[in-house]
């Protein structure tokens, strides 16, 4: 495995619904713990209704 610089601006945001999340963007990395659902993507993917 390879480590490489993704070049772009990211958020980090915490989801309440996943169906307004573009899985198929090209960068998107979502997390759930017992207390939360995270979303990591690129700033102009950031669906609506999310805390970021």
């Amino acid at each position: 495995m390879n480590i490489e610089i993704i070049k772009g601006t990211f958020s980090i945001c915490k989801v309440k619904d996943l169906s307004k999340v573009n899985i198929n963007d090209k960068f998107v990395f979502i997390s759930k713990t017992d207390e939360e659902i995270s979303l990591v993507c690129s700033c102009n993917s950031v669906p609506e209704n999310v805390i970021c």
